[in-house]
């Protein structure tokens, strides 16, 4: 049941963040791990989330690099539901999850598969942004 399950969402982007408010709406306790983040009950600095990670019923990962590996997926759960829905290359190493016998789905680039002409937009929308903002001198 999703209510009441403690997720952890790695990332906090437009999907990350949408998905966070989605949980919690639904009766999830969410944990955010982001860079940058600032310690406290419901958010980790990306990479220091391993002592969440065995509390947790699902991992989902936002972040278009390798942020679970062999040694912090060894710390979740055997029934931890672990989902990437990240960019190409993914953040979520398959082979070792395997290994260790864990529940992993490869979902990347979900909203374009998912959603093309929406996203198709919002690219669009991003790049003539970027073309229209003057670049920034200096460094």
């Amino acid at each position: 049941m999703l209510a009441d399950a403690t997720v952890l969402v790695i990332g906090s982007g437009r999907i990350g963040g949408s998905l966070t408010r989605q949980l919690r709406a639904l009766g999830c306790r969410v944990c955010v791990a982001s860079r940058g983040a600032v310690p406290g009950p419901d958010r980790v600095p990306t990479g220091a989330y391993g002592p969440v990670l065995g509390q947790c019923d699902a991992v989902v990962n936002t972040a278009p690099a390798l942020v679970l590996d062999a040694a912090a997926l060894a710390q979740t759960r055997p029934d931890c539901l672990i989902l990437d829905l990240a960019s190409a290359p993914g953040g979520v190493d398959f082979d070792a999850a395997a290994q260790l016998g864990r529940r992993a789905r490869w979902e990347l680039s979900l909203p374009g598969r998912m959603f093309p002409r929406s996203a198709g937009r919002m690219i669009k929308e991003a790049v003539l942004r970027a073309l229209r903002t003057p670049p920034r001198r200096g460094g």
